[in-house]
């Protein structure tokens, strides 16, 4: 598992993010329910990790929300990528 603890802060972000919106904002239920692929980072933490993504994205990259949150985007580029499937994350 990459960095538990950094992810952990990270989750807490998105958690906190989501808890934010009050019950009748429909912000969380149409990000997570968008067929748009879309994450959230968190600027103000070192490395402005990944604190929320949706179905779509995991569907898009092949990564699950636990292996995405906590990590930074540049994940995208590694070594286990596509150009191909890079750029189509980048082009949304």
């Amino acid at each position: 598992m990459y960095e538990t603890k950094k992810a952990r802060t990270a989750q807490d972000a998105g958690d906190r993010l989501v808890a934010g919106h009050a019950s009748e904002d429909p912000f969380p239920a149409a990000f997570k329910a968008t067929r748009m692929p879309m994450i959230i980072t968190d600027p103000r933490q070192d490395d402005n990790p990944i604190i929320f993504s949706n179905r779509a994205f995991s569907e898009l990259t092949g990564y699950s929300q636990q292996e995405l949150v906590g990590r930074n985007c540049r994940l995208l580029q590694g070594p286990g990528r596509s150009l191909e499937s890079t750029s189509q994350a980048g082009s949304g």
